[in-house]
């Protein structure tokens, strides 16, 4: 599926294979970070170690603004696959950010058993 640049661009977030920004090594801060802290965790739970997080208390704090960027960030790393999930079931908004056409997800294989989730997987035009 293809990311829609020009609207990552228009949103001011970190567009695959552009220039980089001051925005894409804020993230890329974070996400050295965040693999520092996975590298630490991996000996003792490889689960852990892959998985993140990102919430917030309160709508518009920037939840899906941050995972977007984060996750685009760590797809830029050799040998690193990112998997990035909308569980946002009141506003999920990932996939009409990333322009991309609306489809079943999360909340659909949680509703109906007999869906695999790993069939909801929507691989990108994102190159490593």
């Amino acid at each position: 599926v293809h990311i829609d640049r020009d609207a990552l661009a228009r949103a001011g977030m970190i567009v695959p294979g552009a220039a980089v920004t001051p925005l894409a090594e804020e993230f890329r801060l974070v996400k050295r970070a965040l693999l520092l802290t996975a590298r630490g965790i991996a000996d003792r739970d490889v689960a852990l170690a892959r998985t993140a997080l990102v919430c917030s208390a309160n709508p518009g704090d920037g939840k899906t603004y941050c995972a977007i960027n984060l996750a685009l960030s760590l797809a830029a790393e050799q040998d690193i696959e990112v998997l990035l999930v909308d569980a946002d079931f009141a506003q999920p908004d990932v996939l009409d950010r990333l322009g991309v056409a609306d489809a079943p997800g999360l909340l659909d294989a949680l509703a109906d058993r007999p869906i695999d989730p790993e069939t909801l997987v929507i691989p990108t035009d994102v190159p490593p």
